[in-house]
């Protein structure tokens, strides 16, 4: 993700959109031609038997998907991604309205990027041991008040 966000702004001041598109679009497409190259081992056990335990399985697994410290986590993830990205929107408002260039808003990603590691460096040495609901609950107005700030560029 870092890498990715400061080399994308930074290749957009000298490639087109479609050649950067083009360019970051093969990484994922490398990953074919590396699946036919990796050798893959064949099964050697019971297959009766491992097809047998896969009702036992699901089973196990929908119970524990029933389980609210389970699904109310699943679903609240599933809600928050399945609303509407701003993300390009975002960008022509920055490009086209403020001006930012492509290279700083790379380094703007690159600024989030390093954030968000040591975010997960910080819950990890400090959070961890806390209460769930409380970290949650904080967490979420102070992502909802940072994520509002974007406004300020808008009205200002």
């Amino acid at each position: 993700g870092i890498i990715a966000a400061w080399a994308g702004g930074y290749l957009l001041t000298f490639m087109s959109d479609q050649q950067v598109f083009l360019l970051v679009a093969s990484f994922p497409l490398s990953l074919i031609v590396i699946a036919f190259v990796v050798p893959e081992q064949r099964f050697h056990g019971d297959e009766l038997a491992e097809r047998a335990q896969i009702s036992t399985r699901l089973q196990a697994l929908w119970e524990a998907f029933r389980k609210p410290e389970i699904w109310r986590p699943c679903a609240f993830i599933f809600l928050l991604n399945a609303t509407p990205a701003t993300g390009a929107t975002w960008f022509y408002f920055y490009t086209d309205v403020l001006k930012f260039s492509s290279s700083f808003l790379g380094t703007i990603g690159v600024v989030g990027a390093c954030c968000t590691l040591l975010g997960v460096f910080v819950f990890d040495a400090t959070l961890k041991q806390a209460p769930f609901r409380p970290v949650f609950l904080w967490s979420t107005i102070v992502s909802t008040a940072l994520g509002l700030s974007q406004l300020l560029l808008v009205f200002r």
